[in-house]
């Protein structure tokens, strides 16, 4: 493995990438899902990378893998990148109107700005039974409501304060309807983002997730890199 003072990485494509970053090479014993992230924790690291396995659709259902095992473990966001992937363009924030989920989503922005990447934000509302459609899109829910003024107010101070020529950050808000995993999925296919940001419980169960949280879902079930913000 190799890392660096600021990140924890498994992956040495990257740094071939990006030949400039400073890199220590270290071996530690043990349980890889204890010791990656308490390695992390040791040297202060902003961000664990791990590798993301293909999965078959039975598969995804047990996740006895290492990086699922350091997700429920870390206490320090991680990226989960898939082995085709070596470049970011995209990213969709999945947040709700709660305060933790919008403290995913200043994460993200702030994840954006650095890399000046573009922002795509997703939230879910239920389709309640017998209720409309066109009615459902038009009337949000409060905390929907709270989400799209927060997300409004901190877009209009960062427009005034940003330089010319910054990163191509967007304030757009898509509220869906339906199943979350599924319509979170479906922003991502659809806005052709390159990583789903969300927030992460940690803890639970190792193995079968099928009745497991939303975000544990989305891990295996996104078609992209997946980038972890600890709760």
């Amino acid at each position: 493995m190799q890392y660096s003072t600021h990140f924890c990485t498994s992956g040495g494509d990257f740094f071939a990438e990006h030949p400039g970053l400073p890199v220590d090479l270290a071996g530690v014993h043990g349980l890889p899902q204890v010791e990656i992230g308490r390695y992390a924790e040791h040297r202060k690291a902003d961000l664990i990378v791990l590798g993301r396995k293909e999965r078959t659709r039975s598969a995804r259902l047990f996740l006895g893998d290492t990086a699922d095992a350091v997700l429920r473990r870390s206490r320090i966001p991680c990226l989960l990148v898939p082995p085709s992937l070596l470049t970011f363009s995209r990213l969709t924030a999945a947040v709700d109107g709660t305060d933790r989920g919008f403290a995913v989503y200043e994460y993200a922005d702030a994840f954006a700005q650095a890399c000046a990447l573009e922002l795509n934000i997703v939230t879910v509302e239920p389709q309640w039974t017998g209720e409309p459609p066109v009615l459902s899109k038009q009337i949000w829910s409060t905390r929907t409501e709270k989400l799209a003024a927060q997300i409004g107010s901190r877009t209009r101070r960062a427009r005034k304060s940003a330089p010319r020529g910054g990163s191509c950050v967007t304030d757009d808000l898509h509220v869906r309807h339906g199943e979350a995993v599924g319509e979170i999925v479906a922003e991502v296919v659809e806005s052709g983002s390159d990583v789903l940001i969300l927030g992460f419980h940690r803890g639970g169960p190792p193995l079968v997730v099928s009745t497991g949280s939303v975000s544990r879902k989305l891990v295996h079930a996104a078609p992209c890199a997946v980038l972890s913000v600890p709760f």
